[in-house]
């Protein structure tokens, strides 16, 4: 039997991919520039804060609870000002950096109306 040489090619595309983690060095930069690099980096810490939303309700578990009105302007002046202050950890993964930051601002507590808090 022979093998459809597509089947073959694709094999060799699985073997040249590379997956590069996005760092809290390149979020910062993309930051300060102008244009549509700063609008996709506030879109991707908009995307950590749905990322952080789904997974709270696949596990029933909160660990950030951003109030409701936190303006996107708000997550991003969080994200950026972690980013600023911890330069030693901005070569790590920029989701988890920015993850950690929410958590930090915006920690889930007992009693304040997290319909998840106790399940």
């Amino acid at each position: 039997m022979k093998t459809p040489r597509y089947f073959l090619a694709s094999l060799g595309l699985l073997g040249a991919t590379f997956v590069h983690a996005y760092t809290g060095n390149e979020l910062l930069a993309d930051f300060e520039a102008q244009g549509v690099r700063r609008v996709g980096s506030m879109q991707y810490v908009r995307g950590v804060v749905d990322g952080i939303t789904s997974s709270q309700i696949a596990t029933r578990r909160d660990f950030v609870c951003i109030p409701e009105g936190v303006t996107v302007g708000q997550i991003t002046d969080v994200a950026i000002n972690e980013l600023q202050r911890s330069p030693a950890n901005r070569h790590l993964d920029a989701g988890a950096i920015v993850y950690l930051a929410f958590v930090e601002t915006w920690p889930c507590k007992a009693g304040t109306g997290n319909p998840r808090q106790g399940r």
